[in-house]
């Protein structure tokens, strides 16, 4: 009889054993799971502030496109006010030599002078203003491949949140079968004491 009790209790305590075991390994499960999700959650904050980083970006390269478009506007208008002068200065300048009457010499360099300034100044208006609206579109292109690094940045951390998310379920349902396993062991320990006591002995 005592064999058999001693038998009994020992089953019941490897039951016993195992149903901690197992219930440690739920609540590990649980703590598995919730360590998924916060970084779920992380992922989730990072890929926001990356779009709106992208956003900020895109914006930027918006307002260099504008500064682009206005440096021609504004290249134009000044080589059309220099033009504008400089006719008028030489046109001048002829009216004073026919007034004159002189012809040739010092009066026509003065005119050849003046005519080639006009021309130089043309030329350096465009060319500073080519030099400005390459520098804003080499600005824009910055601009465009950061909100671009941005967005795939975004895309990244969205499928990291996703696959902890899938994770966290994973160690959720892992945990719940520790769980139940655990509360069956409990159980069937519990029964196999009570059953002792009543003189038929659950092995």
């Amino acid at each position: 009889m005592a064999d058999s009790w001693s038998s009994v209790v020992s089953s019941a305590g490897s039951n016993f054993g195992a149903a901690t075991q197992d219930l440690f390994a739920a609540k590990g499960g649980g703590n598995t799971a919730a360590g998924f999700r916060l970084q779920a959650q992380g992922m989730r904050y990072q890929a926001e502030g990356d779009r709106q980083a992208a956003s900020g970006f895109q914006s930027a390269a918006d307002l260099s496109r504008m500064n682009a478009e206005y440096a021609t506007q504004s290249t134009e208008l000044q080589k059309v006010a220099a033009l504008r002068a400089s006719t008028l200065a030489i046109g001048g300048q002829q009216a004073d030599v026919a007034s004159a009457g002189v012809s040739g010499g010092s009066a026509q360099y003065l005119l050849m002078a003046s005519q080639e300034q006009a021309a130089l100044t043309q030329h350096m208006l465009d060319t500073q203003g080519r030099i400005n609206v390459d520098a804003y579109m080499e600005q824009t292109q910055a601009y465009i491949t950061q909100s671009q690094q941005q967005e795939t940045s975004a895309k990244v951390a969205d499928t990291a949140a996703l696959s902890a998310e899938e994770s966290a379920k994973a160690a959720d349902e892992a945990a719940k079968g520790n769980e139940y396993a655990g509360l069956i062991q409990g159980v069937v320990g519990i029964a196999k004491i009570g059953a002792m006591f009543l003189g038929a002995p659950i092995r």
